[in-house]
């Protein structure tokens, strides 16, 4: 069985040491950390426990071809199993001074083990306006109805992020155009520029909201946000919600936090979230990942446990120690 970390709820230090934009699943009892090194490729660990997945050794499982698109700057790959096979989403494109050139791409690959399977590029995975394109994540509904949910430029001359939504046909295919259903329009998503990037889904039962990152990657201010689903049709931004301050921020040493990925309970009232934060003031792009525990309130609203305020320590640690699920 995999378990939580179990003799804690808060980690002050990192559980890996040097990384960026984790995404975390668990499948087959196992822990499965998909991410990037050195834009050389895209790599997968392994753990029997979530807080040692930076240890394991990282298994290369793709790498872009020579002298191709790729090369230079691929960005927060996500593993996904879809209709019996993995799915890795990953953001790439030649690297100019404001990376312009950003696209989302899909491997697909068939296997037990997201580890050792082999995967082949499927291709570029885009709505009608192939405008810039990163850190795709899919949404799943409880009326089995899938859709793609990214950050995009609204167009070339304009590098504010917004995100968006569209119908997937198929794991590689999206219906249609893009709807945004999330812009930066406070303060504290504006800071060094005006950027909603990162979405992560956070499913409860049938409700599902998105916990997002905010503010410029590269500063002091870079922090989660959350906008929910409160109506029954995704693709309507009516049907949108945003929280109208964010849900996780600086705090103590911890400086800008940001692009996280969720491991519930099986009774989705408990999680972990797995994040990076700047490895100090001013380090910009200089990261590390760690591990906050949480509470899922109802109205999708995130109480993290950093003490033992919310529940007896024996109580929490118990819950968050039953078998955990991944879901989409």
């Amino acid at each position: 069985m995999s378990e939580l970390p179990s003799h804690r709820t808060h980690f002050k230090e990192p559980v890996v040491e040097s990384g960026a934009d984790p995404y975390v699943i668990i499948h087959d009892d196992a822990f499965y950390y998909c991410h990037v090194i050195n834009d050389a490729g895209i790599f997968i660990r392994k753990a029997d426990t979530l807080d040692t997945i930076g240890k394991a050794e990282p298994v290369k499982i793709w790498e872009p071809p020579v002298d191709s698109i790729f090369e230079g700057s691929m960005w927060a790959p996500e593993v996904h199993n879809l209709d019996g096979k993995w799915y890795i989403y990953f953001a790439a494109g030649e690297r100019d001074e404001h990376y312009s050139n950003q696209r989302m791409y899909v491997l697909e690959g068939e296997g037990d083990d997201p580890q050792t399977t082999s995967y082949e590029l499927k291709g570029k995975i885009t709505d009608t306006s192939d405008e810039w394109a990163i850190d795709g994540t899919i949404l799943n509904m409880e009326n089995d109805e899938r859709y793609f949910v990214w950050s995009g430029r609204p167009t070339v001359e304009n590098r504010s992020q917004n995100l968006y939504i569209s119908k997937m046909q198929n794991p590689w295919t999206l219906e249609g155009e893009r709807v945004a259903i999330a812009s930066p329009v406070y303060d504290w998503e504006q800071r060094g520029g005006s950027i909603n990037e990162g979405p992560q889904i956070v499913p409860k039962g049938d409700q599902r909201s998105i916990v997002y990152s905010a503010s410029h990657s590269t500063g002091d201010y870079y922090c989660l946000g959350q906008v929910s689903l409160v109506g029954t049709d995704p693709l309507d931004p009516t049907h949108w919600v945003k929280r109208p301050t964010p849900v996780y921020e600086s705090h103590g040493k911890l400086v800008a936090p940001g692009h996280a990925s969720f491991i519930l309970t099986p009774d989705e009232n408990y999680g972990w979230m797995i994040f990076h934060t700047a490895r100090k003031a001013g380090a910009g792009w200089d990261r590390q990942v760690r591990l906050a525990a949480f509470a899922l309130e109802s109205d999708l609203s995130l109480k993290f446990i950093e003490d033992t305020s919310i529940l007896k320590l024996d109580k929490l640690i118990g819950l968050l120690n039953k078998m955990i699920k991944y879901r989409s």
